[in-house]
Order: C-alpha cells, then structure tokens, then sequence
C-alpha cells in the first residue's frame, strides 16, 4: 500500500515538472519571437527612411537644390539617427529586464516548491 502511495506521488512529480518543462519552453519562445519582430520592424522602418532619403537627394540634385536647407535637414536626420538608437538600446535594456525578471519568478517557484516538499517530509517523520 506504502509503495503505490508512493509511486503515485513520484508519477505525479514528475508529470508537474515536465508540464514545468513544456511551460518555460513555450515562454521561451514566445520572448524570442517577440525579439525577432521587433528586429524585423526596426530593420524595414530602417530600409524604408533610407529610400526615401535616397530619393529626396536625387531629385534635389537635379534641381540642383543644396543650400541651408539642405543643411538643417542633415542636421535634423542626424539627430532623427540618434534618436532612433537610443530607443533601440531602450528596447533591447527592457527585453533585459524582462528576462531577469522571469528568471527571478522562475526561481522565487523553485524555492517555494522545494519549500512545501521539506514541509511535507517534516511532517512524514515528526
């Protein structure tokens, strides 16, 4: 009786961690799929300002326009530039963030499992 009380309570420990399992695999991904849309967005609004910068240089070059207004939006797609980076390295702090953040959750479960086992084995032996 002992034994198959206890072999249901080992099967019922190792279903929990394999569900466990599948469940840090699927959030895994979901984090990574979210970092590659976000790659794949910032890379096509990247190719996109740079046509559109290609083709605004080619028409004021048969205009023949270059003077101060030419310089200011220099200037100002510089700053655009940067702008853009910062926001980029804002993003990818807070994907960051966020991983650490799971991985103190993940840990914070761990320890409140391995807690409730030693409860559990305490009171088999008091």
């Amino acid at each position: 009786m002992k034994e198959k009380n206890k072999d249901k309570r080992e099967e019922k420990k190792e279903k929990e961690s394999k569900r466990k399992r599948v469940r840090q695999k699927r959030e895994k991904g979901k984090v990574r799929e979210r970092e590659t849309e976000m790659r794949k967005t910032e890379k096509e609004k990247v190719r996109e300002e740079s046509r559109k910068e290609r083709e605004r240089r080619k028409r004021r070059e048969e205009k023949g326009e270059r003077d101060e207004k030419d310089r200011k939006k220099r200037v100002e797609s510089v700053r655009r530039e940067r702008e853009k980076k910062t926001e980029i390295r804002k993003r990818k702090d807070s994907v960051q963030l966020e991983r650490e953040q799971e991985r103190e959750q993940k840990a914070r479960e761990k320890r409140k499992g391995s807690e409730r086992e030693r409860k559990v084995t305490r009171k088999r032996e008091g």
